[in-house]
């Protein structure tokens, strides 16, 4: 018997190539109940984190989640609500620097039970400002009843696991705090103290962080233009009752988010997604390997910024060999706004 299989950040040499681990995720049929965050679930001899592997350390079953499984299996729950355009904290909050914010002080429950969808642009920025590695902080979790990407993030299909869709999400490792539990790649963890019972936790690149943890708990208003805040709940997984997974200590306030960068991350957000779906469908029309995916995307974002056109149709000539860029929903209305 085994769980997701893993292995440490320092193990991984850059651009490695080898076999893919096996292992299946399902997930159940209803939401977290109170909470936008769907859940979905990991057979306990399955692998939620696949990627290429060498060597591989086996985690024990509770790896990809609940040691207190249901049914023998897991409980993961997505952190992207259904509506679109939401994800992670508000700029002066996740490090824990501000005394004020119902960050400071957390032992980050959301980081341990939450799957956190990552974008394409999302990846190469925190490859090129980690300087680390695709494998290194990446993983695909099977997502066949779309639990996952909740109609919001798009789902990938592979050569070698054909008909099996998947989200492209960070990377879990075992927490030292909570044996038989896992937590984000990036997440440190501070003992537990008298003060501090389940311990503290702060993000280890909280600078590169991806655009899922930026905007949480908010998302875009109807009209796009306000940052809307969600009711968080006491508990990130429905089903398992551990301190681990226990969220924020407080309700979150208006005043908790930065009123600029709120908005403006969650734009980023809203465009990176559209993008990152058009990048779905050009790669599912004929899905290549895993092992395949990083040097795609590379190619895909590394055009993104095109020369000067020698032409009229030069630009649009040019885009359509790479990719379509987002078109506003309403030219109409941009131009009146505009005018």
């Amino acid at each position: 018997m085994s769980g997701c299989r893993e292995r440490s950040a320092s193990a991984w040499p850059s651009r490695r190539r080898g076999p893919i681990s096996s292992g299946s995720m399902t997930s159940p049929p209803t939401a977290t109940p109170g909470w936008p965050f769907r859940p979905c679930t990991v057979d306990r001899g399955g692998s939620c984190c696949r990627r290429p592997s060498v060597t591989r350390l086996i985690l024990p079953a509770s790896a990809c989640g609940n040691p207190q499984t249901i049914d023998g299996r897991c409980a993961w729950p997505s952190m992207f609500p259904e509506s679109l355009c939401m994800v992670s904290a508000p700029d002066r909050a996740f490090d824990g620097s501000n005394p004020m914010s119902p960050c400071h002080g957390c032992h980050a429950g959301c980081c341990r039970a939450f799957a956190v969808p990552v974008t394409g642009a999302d990846i190469v920025r925190m490859e090129q400002s980690l300087r680390q590695d695709f494998w290194e902080f990446v993983c695909r979790w099977e997502d066949r009843d779309g639990a996952i990407s909740a109609g919001v993030v798009p789902q990938f299909l592979f050569a070698d696991e054909p008909g099996t869709p998947f989200v492209i999400c960070l990377l879990h490792e075992p927490s030292a705090t909570f044996p038989r539990t896992t937590k984000c790649r990036f997440l440190r963890e501070e003992p537990p103290t008298p003060t501090s019972p389940l311990g503290r936790a702060y993000c280890g690149v909280y600078e590169s962080r991806p655009s899922a943890c930026r905007v949480f708990p908010t998302k875009l208003s109807a009209s796009g233009s306000l940052a809307v805040l969600h009711d968080v709940p006491t508990h990130g997984r429905a089903n398992d009752a551990s301190p681990a997974f226990q969220l924020c200590p407080r309700p979150w306030t208006p005043s908790d988010a930065e009123p600029v960068a709120a908005v403006q991350d969650l734009i980023v957000l809203q465009f990176e997604l559209q993008f990152f779906r058009q990048v779905a469908a050009l790669w599912n029309r004929a899905p290549g390997a895993w092992t395949d995916f990083p040097e795609f995307l590379r190619l895909v974002y590394n055009q993104r910024v095109q020369p000067a056109p020698s032409h009229a149709d030069g630009d649009a000539s040019a885009m359509r060999s790479v990719i379509p860029f987002p078109q506003p929903a309403d030219d109409d209305q941009t131009d009146s706004l505009a005018a």
